[in-house]
């Protein structure tokens, strides 16, 4: 599920940021890019648009729900989860943004998930849970069985409810650039605010790979791009992956690479400058000094 999330997010480029994006990636613009290219991907007889529930459009959500029904299919959802908050209570409900616990989001079922297996999915993502918890943006992609349709006991009324099967998060930037950690949120908001132009690239659902780096800058002067790598651990393990790493990027870049242990020099005045960016976008997107009062 990860690595359909990763594919669909570098298919429509949302893992590429550049000053020109800045104040057009809004969530509406995210999800319409998600479903047209969702409209691209089949499995055996299904598109996945067909059966796409996506935040914050309630027409295409009945529409996918409407389907998954008449032809017995399961659905997947892409959203933002709500704002954690240590009170926070959906029920048994996925908690996607939007989520009461007397009502799902707009156009959606109710989205049902059991304790253990909501329990289960944070495990597996402790830092995107870390991340959540300290008010940053998460994206959840959960798979469900067949929807139903049922009938409220006191009202009467129809609705709709399917269980999730499996549910994955990603922790992204407010400019919805997926991070793998708390500090590369750091430089991530660092480079936006530099007004700078990056990749990050994605691996999809293989183990760390020492040929990703952890950004690529695509702006820099004299070179087609730079990659650059953030130190967050300082495990033995992580440290052996560390040097092996060091010694590929010195193969392969000399010295026109960056890095920044943040483990050692954690605070934001330690963070070694970016490489100079082209002339022309110095130009083009000037970045304005913050003044040092006296």
């Amino acid at each position: 599920m990860l690595g359909l999330l990763h594919l669909l997010w570098e298919n429509t480029g949302l893992n590429e940021w550049a000053p020109y994006l800045e104040g057009k990636r809004k969530l509406t613009t995210v999800m319409n890019r998600l479903y047209k290219e969702a409209s691209s991907i089949k499995q055996s007889r299904t598109i996945l648009a067909d059966v796409l529930l996506r935040q914050g459009n309630e027409h295409a959500n009945k529409k996918a729900v409407n389907y998954a029904c008449a032809k017995s299919r399961r659905l997947i959802a892409i959203s933002e989860l709500n704002a954690w908050s240590p009170t926070m209570n959906v029920g048994n409900n996925l908690p996607l943004a939007g989520t009461t616990k007397s009502s799902p989001p707009a156009g959606m079922p109710y989205l049902t998930i059991d304790s253990s297996r909501w329990e289960r999915s944070l495990a597996r993502f402790p830092r995107d849970v870390a991340w959540w918890q300290r008010g940053g943006k998460i994206i959840a992609i959960a798979v469900t069985d067949v929807p139903v349709k049922k009938i409220a006991e006191k009202s009467g009324q129809e609705y709709f409810s399917a269980s999730v099967r499996q549910v994955v998060l990603m922790m992204v930037s407010e400019q919805w650039i997926p991070l793998d950690s708390a500090y590369e949120g750091i430089i991530e908001e660092k480079l936006a605010k530099e007004r700078r132009e990056f990749i990050k690239p994605l691996i999809y659902d293989s183990a760390e790979d020492q040929y990703h780096p952890d950004f690529i800058l695509t702006d820099v002067n004299g070179s087609d791009f730079v990659p650059l790598e953030v130190w967050g651990l300082d495990t033995e393990d992580y440290l052996q992956h560390r040097t092996v790493k060091e010694k590929w990027y010195q193969q392969e870049f000399d010295d026109t690479w960056w890095s920044w242990d943040a483990v050692r020099h954690p605070r934001s005045d330690e963070i070694p400058t970016f490489p100079q960016r082209k002339k022309h976008y110095e130009s083009k997107y000037p970045v304005e000094k913050m003044e040092t009062k006296c």
